[in-house]
This record gives structure tokens, C-alpha cells and sequence, in this order.
């Protein structure tokens, strides 16, 4: 998911309904008059966001798919 915008602009309304899920384990809450409260992110999610700001602060650091060769075939 590089690119969110663009994978929720094909996604199936399925896959739409699963990925709100994940990320707003409380539901997305409107009210007419003041709009969309703000949402509770899911755990996993912040967790995500703090390993991509971590490696954005340390860019010495390696990605996990630079440590080994990959598997050929794979």
C-alpha cells in the first residue's frame, strides 16, 4: 500500500469495508451538523507509523528485504 489514494480508487467495496476495519477498530462516527469526529486508529497501524517515522529519522538503517539476497524463483 505505497500508494493509498490509488488502492482505494480500485479497491472492491469489499476490500473497502475490510480496510476501514482494520484501521478504525471503533467505527468512523458522523454527525450531520459538525461532520466526521476524529477517528481511532487501530494499534497496528500506529505501530506502522512509528517504524516509517523511525526509519525516516535513521535512513542508516536497512529494510528488512535489503539484509539477504532473495530467493530465486520467489
Amino acid at each position: 500500500m505505497s500508494d493509498p489514494a490509488a488502492f482505494w480508487n480500485i479497491a472492491s467495496l469489499e476490500s473497502k469495508k475490510r480496510i476501514q476495519d482494520v484501521l478504525f477498530p471503533e467505527g468512523l462516527v458522523y454527525d450531520f451538523d459538525s461532520g466526521f469526529e476524529p477517528p481511532v486508529l487501530s494499534k497496528s497501524y500506529l505501530l506502522i507509523e512509528d517504524i516509517v517515522k523511525q526509519n525516516a529519522k535513521n535512513p542508516s538503517m536497512v529494510a528488512a528485504s535489503g539484509l539477504e539476497p532473495p530467493t530465486p524463483g520467489l
